[in-house]
């Protein structure tokens, strides 16, 4: 019984793991540009490449490990960045009117936009960018 539990939820626990490991790749990716780059580059462009090198991994992940289908690579390559251009917009706004109107202290509003991100990320993941049936 407990099994069947599990594979009713397993694309959401891969999921949440799959997006555990971005989170951490993410983080190593910024901070080895900064290490590499920061005597060269300017920080706008180190934060941009490094954002691109993070989106880049997470498709990846998302599409060979959890996804595992072989559909057209750059047409959902597309529609993932437009999905985290979208989410990117999202949780700016968010954090805007959490901490600047209703005076929600950062750390308390991170956590509130991360819960809400994270659940339309997976959303517009499922549901629009590798809508079809995994293998």
């Amino acid at each position: 019984m407990k099994f069947k539990n599990f594979q009713k939820y397993e694309n959401i626990i891969i999921y949440l793991i799959i997006g555990s490991i971005n989170t951490l790749v993410g983080f190593l990716i910024i901070n080895i540009f900064f290490l590499i780059f920061e005597n060269y580059l300017d920080n706008l462009i180190i934060i941009l490449l490094s954002n691109f090198t993070s989106i880049c991994f997470s498709f990846c992940a998302y599409k060979f490990y959890l996804f595992k289908n072989k559909e057209n690579f750059f047409k959902e390559f597309l529609k993932f960045i437009y999905s985290n251009i979208f989410i990117f917009f999202l949780s700016s706004l968010l954090l805007y009117i959490l901490i600047d109107y209703l005076d929600i202290v950062v750390i308390i509003s991170s956590i509130i936009v991360l819960s809400v991100t994270v659940f339309f990320s997976a959303l517009i993941n499922f549901k629009y960018v590798f809508s079809h049936k995994r293998s």
